[in-house]
């Protein structure tokens, strides 16, 4: 008689993702403040995983640089590819630059997805993090306390500056 034998490699790869070092909450930086996301694949085995294709498209920084650790594999246009990661092995892809002022007052996202790989796995990963710009609005206004001067007059003026927000304005040179 015939027999069949079927084999079923799997290699469970997760995804966790860093901004500034910190997960799990919302960092807040500045316009202009650097910005660096860290993606980890790691293989939680049991076997090793091959040509393993994350989706991740980058956030719109200034100064983009995007680039894998060493020997983990390729990135261009969205995807990063890892040729293989044996059990316990681990990857990462560093995404970095500079916070702008379109980002101003929002969250802003980096998601990565692990969207291919030779072997099954049983939790396809994605990961999901956010950094928000803060947002000052700063407003000088200039008032005199008399409409018309003339040559002579004395007047007071005063100045005022007012932020409307959301976001504390720190170290404001006016």
């Amino acid at each position: 008689p015939n027999a069949s034998i079927y084999i079923n490699n799997e290699a469970d790869i997760a995804l966790t993702q860093t901004i500034n070092g910190v997960t799990g909450s919302i960092p807040q930086v500045n316009v202009g403040d650097i910005v660096t996301y860290i993606v980890t694949a790691t293989n939680n085995g049991p076997n090793t995983a091959h040509n393993i294709i994350i989706s991740d498209i980058a956030p719109a920084l200034e100064d983009l640089t995007i680039t894998p650790s060493n020997g983990s594999g390729t990135y261009s246009n969205g995807i990063w590819t890892i040729n293989s990661l044996t059990q316990g092995a681990f990857a990462t892809l560093t995404i970095t630059g500079k916070a702008t002022a379109a980002m101003a007052g929002n969250n802003t996202a980096n998601t990565a997805t692990v969207t291919n790989q030779t072997e099954y796995d049983p939790t396809p990963a994605t990961t999901t993090e956010q950094v928000y710009t803060k947002l000052a609005n700063v407003v000088i206004t200039n008032t005199a306390n008399q409409s018309t001067l003339n040559v002579g007059d004395k007047a007071t003026f005063t100045i005022t500056v007012t932020n409307t927000g959301p976001d504390p304005a720190k170290c404001a040179l006016i």
